[in-house]
């Protein structure tokens, strides 16, 4: 019998290295699939709603999706602080994006970060983290970047893609020896598109979305997670 995936975070009964334990993998995802409220994420599901304004809910603008709304320049992210994941063990994230609203100035990162990128409420993902991301930037171009350091000065790396306001799927995947793959939907973008520093294993999957004046609006479908168990 699967677990289901609420409060994993927050319920230190479970043991976070036995969650849907599959095919000879650690996993966990999340599809929001609950009844549409005011309810912030954080009151249902595992994940740390950080914020400076906004919202984050459960939202049924499109189906039942996680949605981080920002507005007057503040922010909303999303961080599965409650377990960490493995470079060695090659962690992976999927992120199913059900759509974008680009209102003013919207700043959105997905990706990896370790625990210097995750203590912060107000700025999750401020100074120099570990980080390997996707990065969009409605002000300074059309595109996917990917945004990658090893706690030192970011890297980032133009993809070529263009940024759709519709479903799109990212994944990035760490390995042993601090390489990443990167895809858009079928793309592989980069099987070596950055860098991040080996033997980690504090890493936590994000979403970080930044607002202009304007309300800027992110619908995540699901979030996946994986590693090996060895």
């Amino acid at each position: 019998m699967a677990i289901t995936n609420r409060n994993i975070a927050a319920d230190a009964n479970i043991d976070l290295s036995k969650i849907n334990l599959a095919g000879g993998r650690r996993a966990m995802w999340e599809d929001f699939d609950e009844t549409p409220s005011s309810t912030n994420i954080a009151d249902l599901y595992g994940f740390d709603a950080h914020l400076s304004g906004g919202t984050a809910l459960v939202s049924n603008t499109v189906n039942s999706c996680g949605a981080l709304l920002t507005t007057g320049g503040a922010f909303k992210s999303m961080i599965f602080g409650g377990g960490r994941w493995s470079g060695d063990r090659g962690c992976k994230l999927s992120v199913r994006i059900n759509s974008l609203n680009v209102a003013t100035s919207m700043f959105l990162l997905m990706g990896w970060t370790d625990d210097a990128g995750v203590t912060g409420v107000d700025a999750p993902t401020t100074g120099t983290p570990d980080m390997a991301s996707f990065m969009y930037s409605s002000v300074d171009s059309a595109n996917w970047r990917f945004r990658s350091s090893t706690g030192a000065a970011n890297t980032d790396t133009q993809t070529g893609l263009a940024v759709s306001t519709g479903i799109t799927t990212v994944s990035i995947e760490l390995n042993s020896t601090g390489g990443i793959v990167a895809k858009i939907n079928d793309d592989t973008v980069g099987e070596a598109i950055g860098s991040v520093t080996t033997g980690k294993t504090d890493w936590h999957p994000y979403v970080r979305l930044l607002g202009g004046a304007a309300a800027n609006l992110l619908n995540i479908d699901t979030i996946a997670v994986s590693e090996s168990r060895t």
